[in-house]
């Protein structure tokens, strides 16, 4: 208990503020709502800043590194095109708002990231010596993980120009 605390204790008062918009974001996705265009770029930005303020810290072999992520980016831009494709979204031009409908996968995949972050950033802090097999999981996991978001975004975004 005492090291959870301690964890807790060194944690980046920012690393909270994620963890709050995310919870509130996820918890606001789960009923029908009304998102301006602008606004559905925020979350999926919030994520990538955080994946890549941390990626010059911990991974070696940046270049390498970076096109795996980028692989695992381009998986998840897939998946979040096909977890959203389908949904019925409605549109306004005129006030450039898009109508989502209620969904609790933004709640699960936003906990998903926000825990495998923090999980791997403190993994990071506490072992000395890194396995390259934890760098490449994280770096799949996360560039799955958002272009899961990127991908759902961009649906939207290519809705709201281009309507059924």
């Amino acid at each position: 208990m005492e090291t959870l605390l301690e964890i807790l204790e060194e944690t980046p008062w920012w690393v909270y503020l994620i963890f709050l918009y995310l919870l509130v974001i996820g918890c606001n996705a789960a009923r029908r709502r009304t998102v301006s265009l602008k606004k559905i770029f925020v979350l999926p930005a919030v994520l990538l800043f955080w994946f890549l303020f941390e990626f010059y810290e911990w991974w070696p072999d940046t270049w390498v590194s970076l096109f795996y992520w980028i692989l695992a980016l381009i998986a998840g831009i897939g998946l979040g095109w096909v977890t959203v494709h389908k949904w019925k979204i409605y549109v306004d031009r005129q006030r450039k708002i898009i109508i989502l409908p209620g969904t609790w996968s933004t709640l699960a995949l936003a906990m998903l990231f926000f825990f495998i972050r923090y999980g791997f950033a403190l993994y990071y802090k506490t072992h000395g010596d890194i396995s390259h097999t934890a760098l490449l999981v994280d770096l799949i996991v996360s560039g799955i993980l958002n272009g899961a978001f990127i991908g759902r975004t961009f649906t939207f975004w290519r809705r709201y120009e281009h309507p059924l």
